[in-house]
């Protein structure tokens, strides 16, 4: 088991810049619990070395510079590096993004409420799959200093 990560928030003039290059498409941004581990490590290559407890918790999407990457896999950028957004920091980012896009449908719009009570049962889920590996860890490590 590792340590949780924090993630730091994000100031306002970083909300609006990272709202201002997802408008221009130099971004691209995946929202935890929307998109699974697997497309997350197809698309943020350093995270196929990080194992599943060493997610971190807070962390609300992960995001990249296009800039950033030099190839491509299934249409999509495919990075060696990444960021992370805290969780907190997603409706705000989203509904700057939404303020400055002017082509996006009423429907299309981010659910911020949704996506809060979704994010809330993700992370409890989460949680409580750590808290399990950490007792069987424990239980592991009891009955082989049993069996000495």
């Amino acid at each position: 088991m590792s340590d949780p990560i924090d993630i730091p928030r994000l100031s306002d003039a970083d909300i609006q810049q990272l709202a201002i290059d997802m408008a221009a498409n130099t971004v691209l941004l995946r929202i935890v619990p929307y998109t699974d581990l697997v497309e997350l490590r197809r698309i943020f290559m350093i995270l196929a070395l990080v194992e599943g407890d060493q997610f971190p918790l807070e962390a609300g999407a992960v995001y990249e510079y296009v800039s950033a990457s030099s190839m491509a896999v299934n249409g999509l950028p495919a990075f060696m590096s990444c960021k992370t957004l805290n969780h907190a920091d997603v409706p705000l980012v989203i509904g700057r993004w939404e303020e400055i896009s002017p082509n996006i449908d009423e429907g299309e719009r981010f659910d911020a409420d949704q996506w809060a009570a979704d994010w809330d049962i993700w992370s409890t889920k989460v949680a409580e799959l750590r808290a399990e590996q950490a007792r069987n860890v424990e239980l592991k490590a009891e009955l082989a200093e049993g069996q000495r």
